[in-house]
């Protein structure tokens, strides 16, 4: 799943790697880079909301940045990890 991620797009990976706040002021207030990297944000919940079984997506579907998503994943699937 992390390679898959890095290989689309190394914007969208920091995006779940780092996270992202989301900004106090009104959206429609936002600089340019807050509203890329809110768009960054989503691509990255897009992709894993989509790659995600029913199961799991019942678990993180309330998820709004895509940083807690993944640490959710992290956490769940502990001490599964292939190498």
């Amino acid at each position: 799943m992390k390679a898959f991620l890095k290989s689309l797009d190394k914007k969208v990976w920091y995006s779940i790697e780092y996270g992202w706040t989301k900004s106090k002021t009104l959206f429609n207030n936002w600089t340019k880079d807050k509203s890329i990297n809110y768009n960054w944000n989503n691509k990255g919940l897009d992709i894993i909301f989509m790659t995600m079984s029913p199961d799991e997506f019942k678990r993180i579907s309330k998820c709004k940045i895509a940083k807690e998503t993944w640490d959710i994943i992290e956490v769940t699937h502990e001490g599964t990890k292939i190498d």
